[in-house]
């Protein structure tokens, strides 16, 4: 009896040329695919000659069309189905997660064929630390939560990396850089792999200006990757906390000060102690 698969198949982004000979011939081998969007994925069905039978699921009907596609595996309809996203690698941020956990309940098999990602396509070239990142995906759009989201980021040590649409990559930004500082490092990759890929790199102060100033920048599809802090960047310890601890350190000893600064700033204790330490070393440190 023929095995019953899925295929999580990852597409291009944005240049059609980046998919994968073995996601092509995939997409014509099984009996259907499952996507998001018809539409959208019809520019890629037609450049490669792909003709197999659609069937969609997108968050407006993902429960109710899963459940119907669960059932055609149960009754023998359906053998080998691959699924996709719109763009990049299926799940991550987008539709389908009920479907697999479904699946994986009856045992049927699910086959990875990678490819295109946009967090990772964005990680690799923005110059920040890359061997331990976070993913959060899209932020809350409500401006309460989405603050509380990035208060979680101050003592961070590892590379966050969100996602972030069109109309609202301003407030977010604004939103880090109130809770982060403006000397915060950050990364902002716009449209990756398409005709007008942009990315900049810098302190939020300075990537902000960039696409206030050029209304175009403010189009597309957003990856926002921002540095973790780490003992040898001091630039994360705003000027004004810079001289407290020196108002400080004329008054109180180490323990003292690292104990006031971590409660202020939220900052992690073996940051604030090194960087404490290094201004007892280096007395022109501010």
């Amino acid at each position: 009896m023929k095995k019953k698969i899925i295929y999580v198949v990852s597409t291009p982004i944005g240049n059609l040329l980046d998919i994968s000979g073995r996601a092509v011939y995939i997409l014509k081998k099984v009996d259907l695919v499952i996507l998001e969007n018809i539409k959208h994925s019809y520019k890629l069905f037609f450049y490669f000659g792909i003709k197999t039978k659609l069937f969609v699921i997108n968050n407006f009907f993902e429960i109710k069309n899963s459940i119907r596609l669960i059932n055609k595996f149960k009754n023998d309809n359906i053998m080998c189905v691959a699924i996709i996203s719109s763009a990049g690698t299926p799940l991550i941020c987008d539709p389908g997660y009920f479907f697999l956990t479904e699946a994986k309940k009856l045992n049927i098999k699910i086959i990875s064929i990678p490819g295109p990602s946009a967090l990772i396509s964005s990680l690799s070239v923005c110059g920040l630390f890359a061997n331990k990142f976070i993913f959060d995906g899209f932020l809350s759009s409500n401006i309460s939560n989405k603050i509380n989201d990035i208060k979680k980021y101050v003592s961070e040590y590892r590379t966050i990396i969100l996602y972030e649409s069109s109309h609202r990559i301003l407030t977010t930004l604004l939103c880090i850089m109130k809770i982060l500082g403006e000397n915060r490092i950050i990364s902002l990759v716009r449209e990756i792999t398409k005709l007008y890929e942009t990315v900049i790199t810098g302190n939020i102060r300075e990537v902000l200006k960039f696409i206030i100033n050029i209304i175009n920048q403010q189009k597309g599809e957003f990856v926002i990757l921002i540095s973790g802090i780490c003992i040898n960047n001091m630039s994360v310890i705003s000027y004004e906390i810079k001289c407290f601890i020196c108002i400080l350190l004329k008054f109180l000893d180490i323990k003292k000060i690292v104990f006031i600064v971590i409660k202020v700033t939220k900052l992690k204790k073996k940051f604030v102690y090194n960087y404490i330490l290094s201004c007892k070393l280096i007395k022109n440190d501010l």
